[in-house]
């Protein structure tokens, strides 16, 4: 019985570690996707400026 014990605790402390390094892998790919999400909307708000600076420019 003790085997058995100690074979489960063994399993279950395998478990936590990988739980504890998916956590930790999705973390990271969330804060990655957010810095790209961020660099991209800036990039997307700067054409969007030149755009309607061209526009008010060929509308004069």
């Amino acid at each position: 019985m003790e085997r058995l014990q100690h074979w489960l605790d063994r399993i279950m402390h395998n478990y936590v570690l990988i739980v504890a390094a998916a956590l930790i892998y999705f973390l990271i790919k969330v804060a990655i996707g957010y810095a790209v999400y961020r660099q991209s909307n800036r990039r997307l708000a700067r054409i969007e400026q030149k755009i309607d600076k061209l526009y008010d420019d060929q509308n004069r």
